[in-house]
């Protein structure tokens, strides 16, 4: 037999009647529980990953996933050899052995639009560690469940060189009882599966359609307030009707608009669950009065509830304390404020974050309002990515509170203040005798650690008397706010003067607005202009040298500077 044919042999697997197997979702499933113990005691890491991954695969009879297969012929033939061999762990060898031939970054694993399967996130749990060479994974629309999640999360531990992570378009959803579904499986009960799998979905629904009311209270005030705007669009060409307008059923194309009028997203979703069986009839015509009740009937969650979220569970435990991640990017996984509870919670914890990216989820105020708390605890991260949320300028207003600087007039409040820096002050005196060394990842390099931050309170006057600056947070300095349904120019006037970095707001429905307030002075400029020419053409002045545009008058301005392009 060839090196090649004894290759192929070892790395695929077969069935009963000695076919090889290739891989589909779910191939392992019959087969892979867990991998087995004695294998993994054999394993014997190089520290490349495709290698190790294929050779793990080879050793414990699972078909290998193809996205993590080694790219070359050389590649297979190191699997095939290190599946019966002890590799070296030299970290230079290691390190030359994942030069990829093809020429791409190999610092870099991406995954995009894969099914992954519990038997491939097994393996790769066990091989991550040790794959010294890699610095970012990106895992783009790839579906995986809350055990998937779980599994790439216990892979990423203090030893791995993982600083960056990207799980996007990823959204979850509440997992099955898995303990009552094995009860019921090797019981061979049916009916219990599917009592099961029906409970489940009714807490999806119900999760899916809080977070929505929620969205809703946070942008319209409440829920009735929300119908009422959705009904007065439903038939602005016939208002005659307005009265009746929330008992009359209407077709999803006419949700879809007024859901984008009222600046909603979502319509097709929400019009499905309550037209769906567990709500509606089916019958593809639902009222907004229909809505507006099941969304005031939905049961509140008590803190202990909502802290037990299994959803933000699973995405909170990448930026706690044990996490070695430097960034992490949650774009589009549907999260909203129940997600921020766990994320806020387990990012006051952290150790290492300095960048966390939640682009196009469906984040409001409310949400806003969680993420804040932990910025008064956690002093290291350095970028906040919410652009495309539901965030208004009450949301930015409470993100911004503890960010910078704020204004005291109160000496009461002044004394208060003084004795937490002063409480402060002390801990960080017990931390520079125990401070702990720095931490390394597996290849050596220094893991991001921010300092231990001390509030200021300094004295300041102006016309009005004596007053005090309280600096709080100031590493945050950049957030950024693109595309959210910012719309009150002079409040975000309020804040400007009270931060220390930028805050991009390109896209949002005040830019204009804001970008003339920046700079009033050169607004009144360019009105006199033409006025001045129209006297005397002739004896115009030389033209002058072109005034800054707003933007960069804000880039000179103390305080937040607002980004616009």
């Amino acid at each position: 037999m060839s090196s090649l044919q004894d290759i192929n042999a070892l790395s695929q697997p077969v069935d009963a009647n000695g076919r090889k197997l290739l891989w589909a979702f779910g191939v392992n499933d019959e087969h892979i529980e867990e991998l087995p113990s004695d294998k993994l005691k054999e394993y014997k890491p190089i520290g490349t990953f495709r290698v190790d991954y294929a050779a793990l695969s080879a050793k414990c009879g699972v078909v290998c996933h193809p996205g993590f297969v080694p790219t070359t012929k050389a590649g297979f033939v190191g699997a095939a050899a290190k599946a019966g061999r002890d590799a070296s762990k030299d970290r230079a060898a290691s390190k030359s052995a994942a030069a990829d031939p093809d020429g791409r970054d190999c610092s870099v694993l991406a995954v995009q639009s894969m099914l992954m399967g519990r038997a491939a996130m097994l393996v790769f749990r066990q091989v991550i560690p040790t794959s010294l060479h890699l610095e970012i994974l990106r895992f783009n629309s790839c579906c995986l469940d809350i055990e998937g999640v779980a599994l790439l999360r216990a892979g990423l531990t203090e030893s791995c060189s993982v600083a960056v992570l990207q799980l996007d378009w990823n959204p979850l959803e509440v997992p099955l009882d898995a303990a009552a579904f094995r009860a019921a499986f090797d019981a061979s009960q049916m009916e219990q599966i599917d009592a099961l799998e029906k409970k489940r979905e009714q807490q999806q629904a119900e999760r899916t359609l809080r977070a929505f009311g929620e969205v809703l209270t946070a942008s319209f005030g409440d829920v009735p307030a929300a119908m009422q705007t959705l009904r007065e669009v439903a038939v602005k060409d016939r208002m005659h009707h307005a009265p009746t307008a929330g008992l009359e059923p209407f077709p999803l194309t006419t949700w879809t608009d007024a859901f984008y009028t009222a600046g909603l997203s979502h319509a097709e979703q929400i019009f499905n669950l309550v037209d769906g069986p567990l709500y509606g009839s089916g019958d593809c015509l639902v009222s907004f009065d229909s809505l507006g009740d099941i969304l005031q009937s939905l049961p509140a969650l008590s803190p202990e509830e909502e802290a037990a979220d299994p959803v933000g569970k699973a995405f909170g435990a990448f930026v706690d304390a044990s996490s070695p991640l430097d960034v992490v990017s949650f774009r589009h996984c549907s999260l909203g404020r129940l997600e921020c509870v766990a994320i806020g919670a387990a990012l006051g914890q952290s150790t290492h974050l300095r960048g966390l990216n939640l682009w196009g989820n469906n984040i409001c105020d409310l949400g806003c309002a969680v993420l804040a708390e932990s910025f008064e605890v956690y002093y290291g991260l350095q970028f906040l990515g919410l652009g495309r949320n539901m965030v208004t300028h009450v949301g930015l207003e409470t993100l911004c509170a503890p960010l910078g600087y704020t204004r005291i007039d109160d000496k009461a409040q002044v004394d208060q203040v003084k004795k937490s820096i002063g409480d402060r002050t002390k801990d960080k005196e017990k931390w520079a005798k125990s401070k702990p060394a720095p931490k390394k990842d597996a290849c050596g390099q220094d893991r991001y650690l921010p300092d231990f931050t001390i509030p200021t309170c300094e004295s300041q006057t102006d016309e009005n008397g004596e007053y005090w600056l309280w600096g709080r947070n100031t590493t945050l300095k950049t957030l950024n706010l693109e595309h959210n349904p910012i719309k009150d120019a002079a409040a975000l006037m309020k804040i400007q003067p009270n931060g220390l970095g930028e805050i991009h707001l390109r896209g949002v429905p005040c830019a204009e607005e804001l970008s003339r307030l920046a700079r009033p002075e050169l607004v009144e400029a360019s009105r006199a202009a033409p006025a001045e020419l129209e006297e005397d053409p002739a004896q115009a002045a030389p033209p002058a040298e072109k005034p800054p545009s707003p933007v960069d008058a804000m880039a000179q301005t103390p305080g937040w500077r607002f980004i616009f392009k």
